[in-house]
């Protein structure tokens, strides 16, 4: 009995869409898909995960930023997933900027200041609206764009009252 259900089950799956993976000059590559259903992601996903293991062969693989817009199938009922992007780049271990540490690594002084200033800097210019300057700090991987960045300031700043800012106990006057 369940090898009926399994077969019917599979029977009446949808086959997964098209994934296209273009070379990104400078960046890596991208997979795109024009649509999915929303009960085909996480397949798609786990799809371009090997297609991306493909691409990059003896290298690893760096997933980056995704996109997708969503929409309702009124007529079927389903939520639709519309121009999903995944960026991924392939990298080489032993030049990986991005070193693995020990699992029992603790940060000295140093990193702990570097780090604070860092964090201070970000909060500093998320109280100013400075979407060029939160671009640049983060990862390139993320591709962030200015509009973003400044979209996400003033989103953070939505429900502030009074005179307060992001630094931690201070009040602006």
């Amino acid at each position: 009995m369940t090898t009926i259900f399994f077969a019917a089950l599979v029977a009446s799956a949808q086959p997964l869409p098209a994934i296209k993976i273009d070379a990104v000059p400078g960046k890596g590559f991208s997979a795109t898909v024009a649509k999915i259903d929303a009960d085909q992601y996480d397949p798609v996903v786990d799809c371009i995960k090997v297609l991306a293991e493909q691409r990059c062969g003896a290298k690893k693989v760096r997933f980056g930023r995704y996109f997708f817009d969503n929409q309702i199938d009124v007529e079927r009922g389903v939520t639709v997933i519309k121009d999903f992007r995944q960026a991924f780049t392939c990298y080489d271990p032993a030049t990986d900027p991005y070193k693995p540490v020990p699992a029992d690594w603790k940060a000295g002084a140093t990193e702990v200041t570097a780090a604070t200033r860092f964090a201070q800097r970000f909060v500093d210019n998320l109280d100013a609206g400075n979407g060029a300057l939160l671009a640049k700090l983060m990862d390139p991987q993320l591709e962030p764009t200015v509009a973003e960045m400044k979209r996400f300031s003033d989103e953070a700043k939505m429900h502030q009252t009074g005179r307060a800012n992001f630094r931690c106990g201070s009040m602006a006057g």
